[in-house]
């Protein structure tokens, strides 16, 4: 029985791993060719018309509980459509709208969202900017970057909308067994409430 179940486990992630690297590989032809890159931009700017409705045309997010995808990691973003599609994040609507999308589909929309430019959310006084920074420098800025663009593996978080960066924290400090892999469980617990909604602000005035 524990034979049997292990063995459903790991093919499903098999899969996941290998849809991954077939989509990064995809990505990395494309934009090694501007001719390709260009292609895949227009045509990722029409397939992703579905997700303008809530995350913006540009991807900068028309409502505040909802991330922006502008200036997002491209592999990041297709990794989180696969995550969707396997349901290894939790998101019904989500979930059905990334097995809606083709590998190429989703190699396009990424190259489409990463290359728009993000609008910062907000505009602060001086004074949150410095409290901000200093949350910022020392909690955030080692994993998502001194400018808080993050990587191929961690989000872009500058930029984001205040209230979705706050709703992300507070799941991680209610409900830690949802995300219990994750290093954000350590970070969200020394931060008070009120230096949480500082540096969700802060990041939301970012470029």
């Amino acid at each position: 029985m524990r034979y049997i179940l292990l063995s459903v486990l790991f093919v499903p992630f098999t899969l996941y791993a290998d849809e991954l690297a077939k989509m990064n590989t995809m990505l990395d032809a494309r934009r090694a060719s501007p001719a390709l890159l260009e292609e895949g931009i227009a045509a990722g700017e029409e397939r992703a018309a579905v997700c303008m409705f809530c995350h913006g045309e540009t991807g900068n997010s028309r409502r505040d509980n909802i991330p922006n995808l502008a200036a997002q990691n491209a592999k990041y973003m297709l990794k989180q459509f696969e995550m969707f599609a396997t349901g290894q994040r939790d998101n019904s609507f989500m979930r059905e709208q990334a097995k809606k999308l083709n590998s190429e589909d989703r190699v396009n929309i990424a190259l489409f969202f990463s290359s728009q430019k993000a609008k910062p959310r907000s505009e602060i006084s001086p004074d949150q900017t410095t409290k901000g920074s200093k949350i910022f420098m020392a909690q955030c800025s080692g994993c998502h970057g001194k400018d808080g663009h993050g990587n191929e593996m961690i989000p872009r978080i500058a930029s984001q909308p205040a209230r979705y960066l706050n709703k992300t924290l507070d799941i991680y400090r209610t409900e830690p067994e949802k995300r219990s892999a994750s290093p954000m469980l350590g970070i969200v617990s020394t931060l008070s409430k009120a230096d949480q909604v500082t540096v969700t602000v802060y990041l939301s005035s970012l470029r």
